[in-house]
């Protein structure tokens, strides 16, 4: 499913009186993500985890390398065909949950489909339906604000999963979160990958987080320094 072959990613930053630098943020990265597979992506601060994840979301593009998803080099594709990529194969989840504050539960989840030309009667409907997954149905006419934090990142789950993607992107997913919380959150990522054979990549710090995945890889520098398969704890972080 994910093929990247090679990939850099560099960064030119000011340092003053127009002074430049070089940032080298990924460098001649090489990986292959099957189609269902649950992988956790680590690393210190710096290491390049977010970058990686950015480019593999089709938020950002390789500096050099090849980039192909499903088969297609998405590296060099105009800005409005990676939207409509992301739009069709990739849901995002953040350690932030970056709901819009006056909308209700059930509004954001349906947002995305809007782009999608869908009637709004059927957007309610869709979003009720992944609501209810994440058990949230009771709270879909509540606002952010009278939600708690694993309530909201529940919103944000069934928001990336509104147009069902085969990638499920998550960043930090478990940041903000009390342990017990965090543990339901990736209960949820694993019914997901398994239930529904959802391609799930996160990336956490966290290396108890990080031990609930099938697949770990931690980066260092920019590059893969470990790619280990494991065998994954059912049901969540123990």
């Amino acid at each position: 499913m994910i093929d990247l072959e090679r990939v850099n990613r560099v960064y030119v930053v000011g340092k003053g009186s127009g002074l430049f630098q070089e940032v080298i943020a990924l460098k001649d990265l090489s990986l292959h993500v099957e189609s269902g597979e649950f992988v956790a992506i680590t690393g210190a601060s710096g290491s390049g985890k977010s970058t990686l994840l950015n480019i593999l979301g089709c938020l950002d593009r390789p500096t050099s390398g090849s980039y192909r998803l499903d088969g297609l080099e998405v590296s060099g594709l105009s800005d409005a065909v990676l939207a409509r990529v992301r739009n069709q194969k990739i849901g995002f989840v953040f350690q932030s949950y970056n709901l819009l504050p006056r909308h209700t539960a059930l509004d954001n989840v349906a947002l995305p489909l809007i782009y999608s030309g869908v009637s709004r009667k059927a957007r309610r409907r869709r979003a009720e339906v992944e609501l209810e997954r994440v058990q949230l149905k009771d709270r879909s006419h509540h606002r952010p604000n009278e939600l708690s934090g694993g309530q909201s990142q529940r919103v944000a789950i069934a928001r990336a999963l509104i147009q069902n993607p085969s990638i499920l992107l998550a960043d930090e997913p478990t940041g903000n979160l009390d342990s017990r919380t965090g543990r339901e959150i990736i209960s949820i990522f694993h019914e997901l990958n398994v239930e529904r054979g959802v391609t799930v990549i996160m990336v956490t710090h966290d290396p108890v987080v990080a031990a609930a995945a099938r697949r770990v890889i931690r980066l260092a520098d920019g590059e893969i320094a470990e790619d280990l398969a494991q065998t994954s704890r059912q049901g969540g972080v123990a």
